[in-house]
């Protein structure tokens, strides 16, 4: 990482701080040293509530308060929803990994996270494993386990009418700058 190139942060690492995570406390810490991190809305609400659910409603908001004073939060555009969406559904996503992706492709940004959703080969977003290097293992996920990380949701592909569309192709069409009959004629 260069001091001029931006990184989005994660909910997960800023979750594990919150959980006591000497390793999480230290990355993050020496992040925010250089720099002022991006994150998306989406997952600074997920910090809330993950933190809410288990410590109580008064360290969440402590930890988003601190939060917030430390990183360029940033809402979510038309366009950034949209990408999230796509890359849910194309990578078999949680709704909230598909807004942390969708802020660091849009920022050429590399994503500091430790979620095994977020870390795998063939994804066009940059990461940083933030998960400990302690030299054990990091556990296996539900989805890990059933070898659904990184699979298209959909097991049986494109239906046979569905062209192949990229990705600016499909905000041109969501949008309405791409017009139906431009759309069928890719």
């Amino acid at each position: 990482m260069t001091a001029t190139e931006k990184v989005v942060l994660d909910s997960w690492p800023v979750v594990e701080a919150a959980n006591g995570s000497r390793h999480a406390i230290s990355e993050i810490g020496s992040l925010i040293s250089e720099q002022t991190p991006v994150m998306s809305a989406v997952n600074y609400a997920e910090v809330y509530s993950a933190v809410l659910i288990v410590q109580g409603v008064l360290e969440a908001r402590d930890t988003i308060g601190l939060l917030r004073q430390v990183v360029e939060l940033e809402l979510p555009d038309y366009e950034r929803i949209m990408q999230a969406a796509h890359l849910k559904s194309f990578y078999y996503l949680a709704l909230g990994d598909g807004f942390a992706a969708a802020t660091a492709l849009h920022h050429g940004a590399e994503l500091w996270t430790g979620d095994a959703e977020l870390l795998f080969d063939g994804t066009p977003w940059r990461v940083r494993d933030l998960r400990s290097n302690d030299g054990a293992s990091p556990p296996v996920t539900r989805k890990e386990k059933a070898g659904k990380i990184g699979r298209r949701a959909r097991a049986y592909g494109r239906p046979a009418n569905e062209p192949d569309i990229s990705l600016a192709d499909l905000m041109g069409f969501l949008d309405g700058s791409l017009g139906v009959v431009d759309r069928h004629q890719r």
